[in-house]
């Protein structure tokens, strides 16, 4: 009697398990990455022409809501993202 109460409530646990598992699964939407996708907009500059205005040149950028992507480009350009 005792190890068939223990086998029916380890039995219940899987199947709340499983059922869990089915409702997180079918609840899920595109993932995220696909979404952001088409809201990410991308500019691409030469940038300034000396060290002094860069300073400028990135408050700039910020002020519009820009932010600047951490990739090295060939010929120095650079690419910003909001």
């Amino acid at each position: 009697m005792k190890r068939s109460l223990i086998s029916n409530v380890l039995m219940l646990v899987a199947i709340t398990l499983l059922a869990l598992n089915l409702i997180v699964l079918l609840m899920r939407t595109t993932p995220s990455s696909y979404a952001a996708a088409g809201k990410i907009q991308y500019k691409v500059d030469p940038g300034p022409n000396s060290s002094d205005q860069a300073e400028a040149f990135l408050n700039k950028y910020s002020a519009e809501g820009w932010e600047l992507v951490p990739i090295r480009t060939v010929g120095g350009w650079w690419i910003f993202k909001k």
